[in-house]
């Protein structure tokens, strides 16, 4: 025999029917609730960023101002017998309790409104025959003191709609941006349907099922005759019409970073927090109406500089996101957090803050993971001068099978290359050699010392699988943790957690949580002293020189596969910050023609790093990084080939202290080691006016090839062919690859005419400019004469010819073809060429 739920119903219909059990005295209409006590938020100096409310946004207004639709439809829907029944409906509670019944589940409620009202103001929340009892009484009280358009006009404005609105003026504005008394005839039907679920039916999440359930209160009205059947029907037909304010919370700085503070305050297992409650409701209570006084980490000046760096330097340049998180060194505090580009006017993505990874943002690292290799190396006795092969692609064997490929940036070999230059340049091959010896031989042992690295020092929320691969950044992480771990090299390797609650007090001032940041020793403070150093060459002349600031400073590009990530993660003494730049809803390609150029770390992101920076520490000294100590482990360096900075170690220590104990005796920048004769030395990292001095003592001359790189500090030597260490003929040349900006600056003197044959002379000359040449057009038919007819327009000769060396001050001469050259008499025309596949890796 199966248990029916409508016995409660029958129990209360015979008790009504018996006028016994209930009391029925005069009941007021409750008062108004009085204001909430607001907790207040402030920045770490004082300064008020927000208060927080209770969740519940009301706003009373008389029925006068109440659209007579709404008012209606609210009857209708909820209560047909309104004006009838004296706060109890006999006939609906006895109705409710046969459906019930005949269903073997609760199907019908049987309310009337004047119930669900005192329901709202003055009963509990337990489900009991007791307190159906005491609703009803109480009902018929009110019944009995109050108008029934005073009780409606009650209800109405305490009801809960969804979207956080209670009442029917908050309602009207939450879902149309109007007022409760222009609310159109589709609109109170949609308000009205929401009362029995506003989450069921919530028009945002549940379009469908709010269009079905606005028919079904149209059809009701209908059918009660408040509306003509052509009327029901236009309404029913008309589409939803949402118009939510865009910024109907009020704005205030720090969003993403207030809304960070808060999921911790509210979360049960955060125990720091145990004072405000240990459930998530009680917590609710505590924050949103306890009246509290929050002083938090951020800084509101810090703040603004960061949001206006990414909001100036991506304004108008097709599409990409940043964010940014600072940390503070030594401490954890977090002074700004940018976590997309508008908190309370993006719909779409405003809610998702891209620097904590909330909503599963976490984004691969790319190069900028490259720096937990480089301590792990260090702390193993692996110098930064360590030589190392630098080809343009390398395979490593794993131990378990199989094999894993590296490729550089644009499949670009660099011959040999130190782990200090393979840094600065972001030479992937070297570090995928690095991994080898940091896993003695086997690439998976050596992700595992690389994500342990990165756990240590503060990437310790992401999931680090220890792959090979983790050592180019291949592992999703968020800028907080990136800029949490950078922090800790900053602050010669302690780690502090990031933390955004400095203290909480309650409105008498007695302080209930005051926090006590403690920073642990995770690296020792040489082996940090090292690394910073070498990410310091990274901003001086590497992928990350548009980072400079006018004063010391780390860092570290990243860019991941197809350029749909870009990193730059960088710090100073004093200030530690990452900044990611990309598409939010996926991993999309930042290049052309969706953005204006290719996006890498070295690009947007260490723009955006350095305009923050550079204001965020306006006001504060420049400092240098701190001094290591002397006691690291002693290692053997094969090969010195490029000068060791003396920046560290006083002169004194010349042999026995470089950054590590070196065996080999150290020597001094500017005074570089002979190269040896005929020997093409290691370039690859250094100015080109270096090369040529380094050439020039190794009896042998240089040709250039230039390459435009917004990434590197022009005149930077790219590539070199033969590699350091070959054997080359007497008098022989070096090729190098070197590095220019947009107006060809960076060449040394005399350069390489580049490949302009067959080319239009519009993009002959745009070639031979990037080359920091320039051109000089004359018009002659080819001399041969089927070309000429064939080619019109097309670059057939160049004096010097493609590959010759040109004085960057002389112009080269362009012979183009022009219209109308007549073909031989008799033409044999060749048949073109098949296609050719190119495949970038």
């Amino acid at each position: 025999m199966r248990r029916a739920p409508g016995v409660p119903a029958l129990l209360l219909a015979g008790c009504l029917l018996a006028a016994g059990c209930v009391s029925a005295r005069p009941v007021e209409l409750a008062a108004p609730s009085g204001a909430a006590q607001s907790t207040y938020v402030y920045d770490a100096h004082g300064r008020l960023i927000t208060t927080l409310h209770g969740p519940e946004d009301r706003t009373a207004v008389p029925l006068a101002r109440v659209s007579r639709w709404l008012r209606q439809a609210v009857v209708d829907v909820e209560d047909a017998r309104f004006y009838r029944h004296n706060g109890v409906d006999l006939r609906a509670v006895a109705r409710a309790a046969v459906r019930d019944l005949d269903a073997g589940r609760v199907v019908e409620g049987g309310s009337t409104i004047t119930q669900q009202y005192v329901k709202n103001a003055y009963a509990s929340n337990e489900r009991s025959l007791r307190r159906k009892l005491r609703e009803a009484g109480l009902a018929m009280g009110v019944e009995r003191r109050n108008a029934k358009d005073e009780i409606l006009a009650a209800y109405l404005n305490t009801v809960y709609f969804g979207e956080g609105a209670y009442g029917i003026e908050a309602a009207a504005w939450a879902y149309f941006s109007t007022h409760a008394n222009r609310l159109s005839l589709p609109q109170a039907a949609l308000l009205a349907g929401l009362v029995r679920s506003p989450s069921g039916y919530d028009p945002f999440t549940r379009p469908a099922a709010a269009l079905a359930r606005r028919a079904e209160v149209l059809r009701r009205m209908a059918r009660l005759g408040h509306l003509q059947p052509g009327q029901a029907a236009r309404a029913a037909a008309a589409p939803l019409g949402l118009r939510p304010p865009g910024s109907r919370e009020r704005r205030y700085p720090a969003a993403w970073f207030v809304r960070w503070v808060i999921d911790q305050l509210l979360d049960p297992a955060d125990d720091r927090f145990a004072v405000l409650g240990q459930t998530r409701q009680a917590r609710v209570a505590s924050l949103f109406r306890g009246g509290l006084r929050v002083t938090t980490t951020v800084d509101l000046s810090v703040q603004a500089s960061a949001e206006r760096a990414a909001r100036q330097v991506l304004a108008g340049q097709g599409g990409p996101y940043a964010s940014l998180a600072a940390v503070e060194p030594g401490t954890g505090a977090v002074r700004a957090m940018v976590g997309g580009r508008d908190y309370f006017g993006d719909r779409r993505f405003g809610r998702i803050n891209l620097a904590t990874g909330a909503g599963g943002s976490g984004r691969q690292a790319g190069s900028a993971f490259k720096t937990f290799a480089l301590a792990a190396a260090i702390e193993q006795g692996i110098p930064p001068e360590a030589v190392f092969d630098a080809p343009e692609q390398v395979t490593l064997k794993r131990a378990g099978g199989g094999t894993y490929t590296v490729r550089n940036y644009e499949s670009q070999g660099f011959g040999k290359a130190t782990l200090r230059q393979a840094t600065a340049a972001s030479v992937n091959t070297v570090y995928a050699q690095l991994l080898l010896r940091l896993g003695r031989g086997d690439p998976d042992r050596g992700g595992q010392v690389v994500a342990a690295t990165a756990a240590r020092l503060g990437v310790d929320q992401s999931t680090l699988a220890p792959h090979p691969s983790a050592v180019l950044g291949a592992l999703s992480v968020t800028p907080l943790e990136m800029a949490a771990a950078y922090a800790t090299l900053a602050a010669e390797g302690r780690h502090a957690p990031p933390f955004g609650v400095a203290s909480i007090a309650d409105g008498h001032g007695r302080v209930l949580y005051q926090a006590r940041p403690r920073a642990e020793r995770v690296l020792a403070a040489p082996a940090a002293a090292v690394v910073d150093d070498v990410l310091r060459g990274v901003v001086e002349h590497g992928s990350g020189v548009r980072a400079q600031i006018g004063r010391p400073a780390a860092g570290k590009t990243g860019s991941t596969q197809h350029n749909a990530d870009a990193w730059f993660v960088g710090y100073t003494p004093d200030l530690a910050a990452a900044v990611w730049v990309g598409y939010p809803q996926a991993r999309v390609p930042m290049t052309p023609p969706r953005t204006p150029l290719t996006v890498l770390g070295g690009t947007w992101p260490a723009t955006i790093w350095a305009r923050f920076m550079r204001a965020a520490l306006a006001a504060r000294p420049a400092r240098e990084f701190p001094t290591p100590a002397t006691d690291l482990v002693t290692v053997t360096v094969d090969v010195l080939r490029d000068c060791i900075p003396n920046r560290f170690t006083p002169a004194a220590q010349v042999g026995r202290v470089v950054y590590l104990a070196f065996a080999a005796p150290r020597r001094r920048c500017g005074a570089p080691a002979a190269p040896l004769r005929g020997v093409a030395p290691a370039m690859v990292g250094l100015p080109v006016t270096t090369a040529a001095a380094w050439l020039d003592q190794a009896g042998l001359g240089m040709t250039q090839r230039l390459v435009v790189r917004d990434d590197t500090t022009p005149g930077t030597v790219l590539g070199q062919a033969p590699p350091g260490g070959t054997a080359v003929r007497p008098g022989g040349a070096v090729a190098l690859e070197v590095a220019v900006d947009r107006g060809g600056n960076g060449a040394l003197g005399l350069t390489l005419v580049p490949e302009v044959l067959g080319l239009p002379a519009e993009a002959g000359l745009a070639l031979l400019r990037q080359a920091g040449l320039h051109g000089q057009v004359t018009t002659a038919c080819d001399t041969d004469a089927d070309a000429a007819a064939l080619r019109p327009g097309l670059v057939w000769k160049a004096a010097p010819g493609p590959g010759g060396q040109m004085a960057l001050s002389r112009p080269v001469e362009l012979w183009v073809n022009p219209p109308g050259c007549p073909p031989a008499p008799t033409t044999t025309t060749a048949s073109p060429p098949g296609p050719t596949t190119t495949t970038r890796p």
